[in-house]
């Protein structure tokens, strides 16, 4: 004899919560479908349990109410709910994401590639279409084999773009790990390519252009291996080459020879004109030098008006004294620096490997004294080493 809206009260005042949202929205449905017998309605229960409840006339009078479980349908639903909410917030992530990377992609300055595992291209962004020359308007997709093809056709520099794309078996990296090398272009520019595999998806492939750095290192070797007025060799690094080519003779045979220069009449000059004068008569020697060495020979300045020669393969002395006189007879010709006719002259000293020393500094040091006894003879002349005279001073 009592309503529902007391049994679904009852229950709720069992369960501590008689002002719970979910019973008083369930007693407000009671009131409005028990009042029009119409579709069935859903009803919340205490211990997160609901109800449908279905209306079945039996009479003209009577009606019966059938409530059926529906417990842990709800419970389905909500987990869908959620499964699909969580799916619409990955989806917003993702395209978030992808278009921040494409973002990136377009605005690197690197060029990246993405290959398959046997090296096809999938996709590439617009610097790396730049850098080896494949068709912007397919940057960010799969290069097809029909656009690939054409293109192949249209550009000559295709070619060298594969190759620096497919630079596959020898420098796939371990997982985990990065390969690297330096790769010149036809056109000069100087790209470093670096690999980085992708777990089960081929590998990346990376193109930056370090033109600009790899010449900047190349001056900053060159300077640290050069006379900076000169441009020859320096010291160090002359010494290094004839430690590497002594090496050569006593490992295959053969000879070498050094030839030590010393510029007579150089102090005048560079005293009555000036410094920036006596720098282009030093400028001068080294050209003269150059123009008379085979392109094998190594010239070096070694400071001051010093210069030294090594002359590879020479296993006769009598060679490098020839040598000599030819440097002697360029040198002692007149030349002009502006308005200046100016005139020098050199004294040189020969010395042989292995015939007076197979030690780097003291073949040098032979040379050395050979040429203080071509001063010493007059100076203007080429003396070969001699161990038994005695040396001459300047």
């Amino acid at each position: 004899g009592i309503t529902m809206r007391t049994v679904l009260q009852s229950l709720w005042t069992r369960a501590g919560a008689p002002d719970a949202p979910q019973c008083l929205a369930g007693l407000s449905l009671l009131q409005e479908n028990l009042r029009f017998s119409g579709a069935p309605f859903e009803l919340a229960l205490p211990g997160d349990r609901y109800i449908r409840v279905t209306a079945r006339p039996a009479d003209g009078q009577s009606v019966f109410y059938a409530h059926v479980d529906i417990s842990e349908l709800k419970h389905q639903q909500w987990r869908l709910q959620e499964a699909e909410r969580l799916t619409r917030h990955s989806e917003t992530a993702l395209r978030h994401q992808s278009a921040l990377l494409l973002v990136m992609l377009e605005n690197m300055e690197q060029g990246v590639t993405m290959l398959s595992a046997d090296g096809a291209l999938e996709m590439y962004n617009l610097r790396a279409a730049e850098l080896l020359h494949l068709p912007p308007q397919h940057a960010g997709e799969r290069l097809q084999p029909t656009i690939s093809d054409n293109h192949r056709q249209e550009q000559a520099a295709y070619a060298r773009s594969q190759s620096m794309l497919n630079l596959v078996p020898i420098l796939l990296p371990e997982p985990g790990t990065t390969a690297s090398v330096q790769s010149r272009c036809p056109d000069g520019r100087v790209l470093e390519v670096r690999t980085v595999p992708v777990d089960g998806s081929g590998f990346l492939r990376t193109f930056s252009d370090i033109t600009e750095r790899y010449h900047e290192e190349a001056r900053m070797r060159h300077a640290a291996n050069h006379d900076g007025l000169t441009g020859l060799l320096n010291r160090s690094t002359f010494m290094s080459h004839l430690a590497l080519e002594i090496a050569r003779v006593r490992r295959s045979g053969g000879g070498c020879a050094v030839l030590y220069l010393d510029l007579d009449g150089f102090k005048p000059v560079n005293d009555q004109h000036g410094h920036a004068v006596g720098d282009r008569a030093l400028i001068w020697v080294a050209q003269c030098i150059l123009r008379i060495a085979r392109e094998s020979d190594l010239v070096a300045r070694l400071g001051g008006d010093e210069f030294v020669v090594l002359q590879k393969s020479v296993d006769d002395p009598a060679h490098a004294l020839a040598f000599g006189q030819r440097l002697l007879a360029a040198i002692n010709e007149s030349f002009m620096i502006e308005t200046l006719p100016l005139r020098m002259g050199a004294s040189i000293g020969v010395s042989h490997c292995p015939l007076h020393s197979d030690v780097p500094q003291q073949l040098l040091d032979c040379a050395d004294q050979a040429m203080y006894r071509a001063k010493a003879q007059g100076r203007n002349a080429v003396c070969l080493f001699d161990p038994t005279a005695s040396e001459a001073s300047d």
